[in-house]
């Protein structure tokens, strides 16, 4: 996610915010008791701007690498009792 924070002083000081998603990526999970490596590479795209507001003070620039991980547990009930 890509943010840029500009300050704005009409009506009032503050602050205005706009985001861009720069890329997203979606893959499969691990089977019970297993382990596994990603190794992504994400794919923004060429005509994504980079503004360069070095000792600006009007505007503010920062980019945001955000992981989510989304965990579906599902339980196996057995009856092993002695007969």
């Amino acid at each position: 996610m890509s943010t840029v924070e500009s300050r704005v002083t009409s009506p009032k000081k503050a602050f205005k915010h706009d985001y861009e998603l720069l890329a997203t990526h979606h893959d499969t999970g691990v089977g019970a008791h297993g382990e596994r490596t990603y190794d992504l590479q994400l794919a923004i795209p060429k005509s994504t701007l980079v503004p360069n507001f070095n000792l600006c003070e009007l505007f503010k620039h920062w980019t945001l690498l955000t992981v989510s991980i989304y965990v579906v547990l599902i339980a196996i009930r057995t009856n092993r009792g002695s007969s």
